[in-house]
């Protein structure tokens, strides 16, 4: 297998797409004043910049991850931003964790008819939105060391 077949490699090449993405959609989103939509480009962008860290099947690699491969890909000063990300990511927009949401259902009768209104815990968006600058350092920053390491690798061949 050549460098340029070598998964790590093509993993890099294609996180490096992922960050791409999520700054695109991160400028775009300044752009748009629409709630709704800022909502779903914010999930959009949250999920993007998160794929690299989940398990991400290759071909002779059964879970590649990127912090497996560049283990303080992500600064210091951002780890509690990614780290909230990630849960978010993995809890909230991709999966539905009952540890995330913690529902409450509670049996309420009026006037003899009952119903079953349950309570739990959601994203506030705004707080979400707020993060968008900081998002955007965070994604800069990981992604200059993906380019600097697919730059070191490619300078071997």
């Amino acid at each position: 297998m050549t460098s340029l077949q070598n998964e790590d490699y093509l993993f890099l090449r294609l996180y490096s797409i992922d960050f791409d993405t999520a700054l695109g959609s991160l400028a775009a989103l300044d752009r748009v004043t629409d709630g709704d939509v800022r909502v779903s480009m914010l999930r959009d962008i949250v999920v993007t910049y998160a794929r690299p860290f989940s398990g991400n099947r290759g071909r002779s690699i059964r879970s590649h991850r990127l912090s497996d491969l560049l283990p303080a890909v992500v600064p210091q000063k951002h780890e509690a931003l990614h780290a909230k990300l990630i849960r978010f990511r993995d809890q909230l927009f991709a999966h539905t964790d009952l540890e995330a949401y913690n529902p409450n259902p509670t049996k309420w009768v009026q006037q003899g008819r009952a119903t079953f209104p349950m309570t739990f815990w959601a994203l506030d968006y705004d707080t979400l939105n707020g993060y968008a600058a900081e998002l955007a350092d965070l994604v800069k920053s990981v992604d200059s060391a993906v380019h600097d390491e697919i730059s070191r690798i490619e300078s071997t061949l």
